[in-house]
């Protein structure tokens, strides 16, 4: 066991010297040789023995040293995450640490002095032979990228300068880059979206930096096809210079708060702040005024994403709605203006109407009033004394007949001298007329042909309709006095 592991160890003892690109220190075979018999026997002199045995000392400590190196050497290599190897000029392996070893699963031993291209696929060995061809022609450090198996790797080749300032050893780093590749690979496919998404869109997208002066950094194609300004001529000019001056003095303090919470340093790091809403007029390249609403977000420390949408025609319609509801707002007042002077002309004119129906009642109340006295005071007292003044029995048939003609006359005129809401029968209304004119029962009988005891009982169910039955009261002067 122990010599197998002195020949172990003598085999790495002289790989990592070869590495190291040092010569051995004499052998031990030489210092065995410099100590045997035969030389001693050859010099006798006591001072020659004392300084050869100087020299066996020195060759100890050089040897001690130099394993010590070799063991420091070694384990930094291994220590070392990422593939360490070394190459001579043809490709020859050297050395190699334990990543080596265990990403091809092969032992450092069988690897060292195998060729390094027999590891790899063709494509990848063609990749890796140029790259050590141009670190031995131009003796610079080689830095390259390539992938093996569905993983990727960063390289890089150290030449080492010998003590006579030639190159024939290199030092070969590989790190797996394959976690950041397929990150990079993941955040170029979704900023690919993002663009393409951000360059479609309809909407306007820009960002302006607040660093310093306020101006674009980015704005998409849709400037162009909205506005007419291609995205070159706008980086770098302000926006606020585009912007309608009213909008401009009312949009200027979110600026400010920016800028103030910034050299406060109150800005929130890795977030945003509250979302700016807007509604403000662009001027575009043909000189119109383009109402855009939008929204304002924060990014980072310095810019501001704006996105915003054009909405003139909305904005346009909006404004003619209103043009046009205050038009009819005024054409209603207008009308209701009119309105309310013809219904107060009207009712003007009611009144009038009014005054003059009643003044018409009055004159009508008034003419039957004289039609009624004239022939119950002046025809009828007459009419009394000519049936006295000893007609004969034709003459009284005509008297009878211009009396009952005189009544057919006033009974229409004198209906509505009666209590008008009574329910009397026509034979009461008339009879009530002849009462109120003044005849007696015995009259009224005999100008209508009725018996007295009938008069009686027409005048009693008069009283009962007017609610007189039971008292005390005239009936002519009733009916007088209701008219």
């Amino acid at each position: 066991m122990k010599r197998k592991r002195r020949k172990a160890s003598a085999q790495e003892e002289e790989s990592t010297t070869s590495f190291l690109g040092k010569k051995s220190s004499p052998s031990r075979k030489s210092n065995d040789k410099e100590q045997s018999p035969a030389s001693l026997n050859a010099s006798k002199r006591p001072d020659t023995g004392k300084k050869r045995s100087n020299k066996m000392v020195a060759s100890v400590n050089v040897e001690d040293t130099l394993r010590e190196s070799q063991a420091i050497a070694q384990a930094l290599m291994n220590a070392s995450q990422d593939a360490l190897t070394v190459l001579d000029s043809d490709g020859t392996i050297l050395e190699a640490n334990v990543m080596v070893s265990d990403g091809f699963a092969i032992p450092r031993h069988s690897l060292i002095g195998s060729p390094a291209w027999d590891l790899f696929p063709a494509h990848v060995a063609t990749r890796r032979k140029a790259a050590l061809q141009e670190a031995c022609q131009t003796s610079n450090v080689v830095r390259f990228e390539d992938e093996r198996d569905g993983r990727y790797f960063d390289h890089v080749i150290y030449p080492i300068v010998e003590s006579d300032r030639s190159i024939n050893k290199f030092v070969v780093i590989a790190r797996d880059i394959t976690k950041r590749k397929l990150t990079e690979k993941a955040l170029g496919e979704t900023e690919e979206r993002y663009r393409l998404v951000v360059e479609r869109t309809s909407d306007l997208v820009s960002i302006t930096t607040f660093s310093g002066q306020p101006s674009y950094v980015y704005v998409n194609p849709s400037y162009h096809v909205i506005l007419g300004y291609k995205p070159e001529e706008l980086i770098g000019k302000c926006p606020f210079d585009f912007m309608h001056p009213e909008d401009r003095e009312r949009h200027g303090p979110v600026l400010r708060r920016y800028l103030d919470a910034k050299s406060q340093g109150l800005l929130i790091r890795g977030g945003k702040g509250a979302t700016e809403r807007m509604l403000y007029r662009l001027k575009d390249a043909w000189g119109n005024w383009r109402y855009l609403e939008g929204t304002a977000d924060l990014m980072g420390e310095e810019h501001i994403l704006m996105v915003s949408r054009d909405v003139s025609m909305r904005i346009k319609t909006e404004q003619d709605l209103e043009k046009e509801r205050k038009e009819l707002e005024g054409k209603v007042e207008e009308r209701t203006r009119e309105l309310k002077m013809k219904t107060e002309r009207l009712v003007e004119t009611n009144t009038a109407l009014k005054v003059l129906l009643e003044m018409r009642e009055r004159d009508r109340k008034e003419l039957e009033q004289s039609v009624l006295f004239n022939v119950s005071q002046l025809a009828g007292p007459y009419l009394e004394k000519l049936k006295n003044s000893g007609l004969d029995e034709k003459q009284k048939g005509y008297l009878n007949i211009l009396g009952s003609s005189l009544e057919e006359i006033v009974l229409p005129l004198s209906r509505d001298l009666v209590v008008s809401e009574t329910n009397l029968t026509p034979s009461e209304v008339r009879i009530a007329n002849l009462i109120k004119l003044g005849k007696s029962s015995k009259e009224i009988a005999e100008s209508l042909n009725l018996s007295i005891k009938t008069i009686e009982s027409h005048r009693r169910n008069i009283r009962t309709k007017l609610g007189i039955e039971k008292k005390k009261t005239n009936l002519r002067s009733y009916l007088l006095n209701r008219t």
